[in-house]
């Protein structure tokens, strides 16, 4: 999640929203200068949202619970963090 005090420095001078493949590259620049991540994402999904909470949807809790195990079964090499998930991120 992208967002906090510094989200209007976002947007252009007209107001309009970064794009999709802009905000993909720009949480890629953070993951690299803040947590050394230098890898760039296989696969992405971007959703804007603008002057608001962010709120999970129903049966969100359910769907984590079943992508974990089918991770478990499937012996994936792979963790789901993140404070979406199990609330292993610091918040802003």
């Amino acid at each position: 999640m992208l967002g906090g005090s510094w989200y209007d420095k976002l947007l252009s001078p007209d107001g309009t929203l970064p794009s999709g493949s802009d905000i993909v590259w720009m949480a890629s620049q953070a993951a690299a200068q803040q947590l050394g991540i230098k890898s760039h994402p296989i696969r992405s999904h971007v959703t804007l949202q603008k002057e608001c909470l962010p709120q999970y949807k129903v049966g969100h809790v359910s769907w984590v619970e079943k992508v974990e195990q089918k991770i478990k079964e499937s012996n994936l090499p792979l963790h789901l963090v993140g404070s979406s998930y199990r609330e292993r991120a610091s918040h802003q």
